[in-house]
């Protein structure tokens, strides 16, 4: 069995083991009997534009930040990580912990780590606002794919406590 590959009107992709086959690949003349002995292939599957939208923001929401000089992770477990050592940050002005970055630990202090906080947290919420304008263009019916690769918060840009 055969199923059509959407926007590609030129390929198939062979059910039983997943090939995709080129018009003009050897196993095209496979395809075309088996279109001549009166055979159908599955339609293309239909994109499910949201879970499209929602894997790209979770993409750029894990994709980390530059703080300082310091290359900082954004995945989920780094997110609830900060935000216990912000919650203690608060809770004492005086707080300093070793945060450990891929290249190794750097010290914070409280107000480095409130800094650093806001910055993640702004940093999540812009994936997500971006994720919340693509779903409404999506619903007006003004999406286009190209429209997942534009738009998202620059992860190379430094984040300071300063700004």
């Amino acid at each position: 069995m055969y199923q059509l590959i959407k926007d590609d009107e030129n390929a198939v992709l062979r059910l039983d083991d997943g090939a995709r086959i080129p018009e003009g690949h050897r196993w095209w003349s496979d395809y075309q009997e088996w279109l001549e002995a009166g055979n159908v292939p599955e339609p293309a599957p239909e994109i499910d534009y949201p879970i499209l939208i929602a894997t790209r923001r979770y993409e750029a929401e894990t994709a980390g930040i530059v703080f300082g000089t310091a290359r900082i992770d954004t995945g989920r477990d780094s997110q609830a990580l900060i935000t216990g050592a912000a919650v203690s940050a608060l809770i004492d002005p005086e707080y300093v912990c070793n945060w450990k970055t891929p290249t190794g630990f750097v010290q914070l202090d409280a107000q480095t780590l409130l800094g650093f906080a806001t910055k993640m947290r702004a940093h999540v919420q812009a994936c997500f606002d971006r994720e919340a304008e693509l779903l409404e263009a999506l619903d007006a019916g003004e999406f286009s794919e190209g429209m997942l690769e534009e738009g998202w918060p620059d992860e190379s840009v430094s984040a300071t406590p300063e700004g």
